[in-house]
C-alpha cells in the first residue's frame, strides 16, 4: 500500500531552496503523495554529510513500524536523512507495515547514496 505512494510521488518531488533558518549542509524537499490530498504531505531533510542524532520514542505499546524502524537507526549516533509523512502513522499495520517501513528507507538510501542506517522513517 504505502510502495503504491511512495513510488509515484518520487519523480515529483521538488526541492526548496535554501533561506537564512535553513542550516549549511542540509536540503529538503516536499511532495504531495496524495496521503493528505491537496497539500504537500510528504517531506525529505538531508544532510551532505552523516550529522549527529538522537531520538525520543513513545513507550505506548502499539508502536508503528517507522519509528521502531529509527529507533535503530539512531541508536549508532549518526544519521543523514529523514523522510517524513503527514495524515498517515503507518501504525497496527502487521507484518506490512514492518516491509513498508523497510523498503521507505532502502529506497531513500539508495536515491541519496548514503547507507540505509543512515535514513529515518517517520
Amino acid at each position: 500500500m504505502i510502495n503504491d505512494v511512495i513510488e509515484p510521488a518520487l519523480p515529483h518531488m521538488t526541492w526548496l531552496e535554501g533561506t537564512l533558518n535553513t542550516p549549511a549542509g542540509f536540503k529538503a524537499f516536499a511532495a504531495e503523495a496524495d496521503i493528505v490530498p491537496g497539500r504537500p504531505d510528504m517531506a525529505l531533510i538531508w544532510s551532505v554529510k552523516p550529522a549527529v542524532v538522537s531520538g525520543l520514542f513513545t513507550t505506548n505499546q502499539v508502536q508503528a513500524w517507522p519509528g521502531l524502524l529509527t529507533r535503530k537507526t539512531v541508536h549508532h549516533g549518526l544519521c543523514q536523512a529523514i523522510v517524513v509523512n503527514a495524515g498517515n502513522a503507518n501504525a497496527a499495520s502487521g507484518p506490512q507495515g514492518e516491509k513498508d517501513a523497510a523498503w521507505i528507507q532502502e529506497k531513500i538510501a539508495r536515491g541519496l547514496s548514503v547507507p540505509p542506517l543512515f535514513v529515518a522513517v517517520a
